[in-house]
């Protein structure tokens, strides 16, 4: 008794090439897409991460304004870059 499974007649009069083509399409673009997941994947990391920090950094400045114990004078921190500035590159 022969087979009758479809595919096997298919393979039989030469049209596996298709089937070949077709699933390694298939698996390309599955590639491809797990490359581009794992790339937004590591941005999604990164800036989650800095972004974190930056807020945690930013309301403890703020917490340390707020109680006095940072004092932050716009007029000196001028003054000083511009010394700096003038003394250049030792």
């Amino acid at each position: 008794m022969t087979s009758t499974w479809w595919w096997q007649g298919a393979l039989d009069k030469g049209l596996g090439s298709g089937l070949v083509l077709v699933t390694g399409a298939g698996k390309l673009v599955g590639q491809a897409s797990g490359l581009v997941r794992q790339f937004v994947e590591a941005i999604d990391v990164f800036v989650g991460r800095y972004l974190l920090l930056t807020t945690v950094g930013y309301v403890g400045l703020k917490l340390l304004k707020f109680k006095g114990l940072l004092v932050f004078d716009p007029a000196a921190f001028f003054q000083f870059l511009s010394t700096v500035a003038e003394a250049g590159p030792q």
